[in-house]
């Protein structure tokens, strides 16, 4: 090279007498664009050209998914590193959830066990109720029998009273017609006894009256002794006849009076038995009352164990339903905490369908979720959210409107240029390298994904 160099060392001398003509030119040419052309600013300051305004930008996002797990797992494999841009469905993280598998197992079988003792929790009442409806019927049936005195028992005792009231009446007929006869003398054996009296104290009138004369006769000489003897004992038998008829009217007075006093005993049984009878009605009817006020008192008792087995079923039943439904809400809660769209099987998957992952805070063999406090996995911006937030200067706001287009040219694609659309203009403005800056919010279209977030671009507002 040395060698051809000095060979043609008139060649190589003008050729760089023309390079630094060229460069003169140019360095003419550049410095007289500098004097003409509009001065850039610092980021944040807007410069006016002719037909634009300029405005620094940086590249935010409106939407990030936040993902955490409250669930007890293990992390077993990390799928993608953070920047890297993902899609809906694409497994991000790998989980173990053994122990949480055994954790909602766990609960189904306490809330079967719950549910499988409710029925045991309501004690059995039909007997006691049955046993109250029948009390309810005796009580029911003993007043109705005692007011009518339809009762069973009382009903014999009356007829036994009727009959025995009969037989007193029956009695006391009996005694009164007895004593009238004995006090009047017109029984009939006693009757008879008195007329035989009376013939018999006739004769021995007459046999006194012959004894006399025959003794007149004796003391006479007109009759023998022999034959006032037999006047003598003729005397005598009728003595006799009427002290026997006498004798016979006592007896049978006597026999009298013990028939009345027979029959005067016999109205003191019939007036006894009436009194039992009527002793046993009361008695009986004291009983039934007695035995009704025993029913009464054995209802409410019941009535009462009714309404405490009851209540204790209310509250039995009661705390065994909040069991099962503490336990319903401990399962659902549990179940609930994987039946989100970014849980799949045992993956964390995407649920953006164009995300960028972010912010990865776990690493394999992590345990999240312990204690049930969340553990914070990742984030994932919407890369469909993406905005551009413009810093325009305060002097020149008025010229943006909401919904204009606006050229953005990325500062790591200076070559390309994009389209967007204001979206928003705030209602305050900041403070910025002491200017008052607007950050006006800019909608990309960006299809080939050249904005990233953090990322700079500048924008050109139209006048």
């Amino acid at each position: 090279m040395k060698n051809w160099i000095v060979s043609h060392k008139k060649t190589v001398l003008a050729l760089a007498c023309v390079l630094v003509a060229l460069f003169i030119t140019l360095g003419i040419f550049y410095q007289r664009n500098n004097i003409f052309a509009p001065q850039t600013s610092a980021p944040g300051i807007l410069v006016s050209q002719a037909e634009e305004l300029d405005a620094w930008g940086e590249v935010k996002y409106t939407r990030m998914e936040d993902i955490s797990v409250d669930f007890p797992s293990v992390v077993t494999n990390v799928s993608v590193k953070e920047g890297e841009r993902v899609t809906l469905g694409q497994p991000l993280v790998t989980l173990d959830l053994f122990e949480y598998s055994g954790n909602v197992e766990k609960l189904k079988q306490q809330l079967a066990a719950n549910q499988a003792a409710l029925p045991a929790a309501e004690q059995d009442i039909s007997a006691l109720q049955a046993d109250i409806a029948q009390t309810q019927d005796q009580i029911t049936r003993k007043t109705k029998e005692y007011n009518n005195g339809t009762n069973a028992d009382l009903k014999l005792l009356e007829n036994s009273l009727n009959l025995a009231q009969k037989e007193l009446a029956t009695a006391e007929s009996d005694l009164k017609e007895h004593q009238s006869r004995y006090d009047n003398g017109t029984n009939v054996d006693l009757k008879l006894l008195e007329n035989s009296l009376n013939l018999a104290q006739k004769e021995l009138a007459t046999a006194e009256s012959n004894l006399q004369k025959a003794q007149s006769l004796y003391d006479a000489g007109a009759v023998s002794k022999d034959e006032l003897d037999q006047y003598s004992a003729a005397l005598d038998q009728r003595q006799k006849a009427v002290d026997d008829v006498k004798d016979n009217i006592k007896k049978t007075k006597i026999v009298l009076k013990d028939e009345l006093d027979q029959y005067a005993a016999a109205l003191d049984q019939r007036q006894k038995a009436v009194d039992d009878v009527k002793d046993n009605i009361k008695k009986t009817k004291t009983a039934l009352k007695d035995e009704m006020d025993q029913l009464d008192v054995s209802l409410k008792s019941k009535q009462a164990q009714l309404s405490q087995a009851k209540l204790g079923n209310t509250a039995n039943i009661t705390k065994q339903q909040g069991g099962i439904e503490a336990a319903q809400v401990d399962l659902d809660m549990m179940t609930a905490k994987t039946e989100r769209d970014y849980i799949k099987d045992n993956q964390i998957v995407s649920n953006i369908k164009n995300g960028i992952v972010q912010n990865i805070m776990v690493s394999e063999a992590a345990h999240l979720g312990v204690q049930g406090a969340p553990t914070k996995v990742l984030q994932i911006i919407d890369a469909d959210s993406l905005t551009v937030s413009a810093e325009v200067n305060e002097e020149f706001i008025g010229s943006v409107k909401v919904g204009e287009t606006v050229k953005i040219v990325p500062t790591s694609a200076p070559d390309a240029s994009l389209t967007g659309t204001v979206m928003q203009i705030p209602s305050l403005a900041v403070e910025k390298d002491g200017k008052r800056v607007v950050r006006v919010l800019v909608k990309p279209n960006d299809p080939n994904n050249l904005l990233k977030p953090g990322y700079t671009a500048d924008v050109y507002f139209t006048k």
